[in-house]
């Protein structure tokens, strides 16, 4: 099986490396970015079947990067979890459609249980550091 791509949008320093690491072993290609800006690159460049989006970025709001993308995203089978700290952006996501929000902290547990989950991935596949 190839290895499903993951856009991780995430601006904090520690939790970007953390989840990208954790996601990783798990056999997900991870690309990690730190803005929106980035986000819409990579975007542009690389289908993704899984985005993690912080709302609270450098430049703007997670939300306005979905509103933007997520047509495109549902139409690609794409799946999005939302990742914030601050549970005022649930009711939009809601709204666009988009069902997986989780409010930070989020353990690594939930994060990796629920884009495993998403993906299909078979509970085998995690691999031991």
């Amino acid at each position: 099986m190839e290895q499903p791509q993951v856009l991780l949008i995430e601006d904090t320093p520690d939790l970007n490396n953390i989840f990208n690491k954790v996601l990783s072993r798990l056999g997900f290609r991870v690309t990690p970015v730190t803005t929106l800006t980035n986000a819409r690159v990579m975007l542009a460049h690389m289908r993704y079947e899984l985005l993690i989006v912080d709302m609270r970025l450098p430049d703007g709001d997670g939300i306005d990067l979905l509103r933007e993308v997520w047509p495109i995203l549902e139409q690609l089978g794409t799946k999005v979890i939302v990742v914030s700290a601050e549970d005022q952006y649930r009711e939009a996501c809601e709204a666009l459609g988009i069902e997986f929000f989780l409010v930070k902290p989020v353990s690594t547990t939930t994060l990796t249980a629920l884009a495993t989950r998403l993906i299909g991935l078979p509970d085998h596949s995690v691999k031991t550091a």
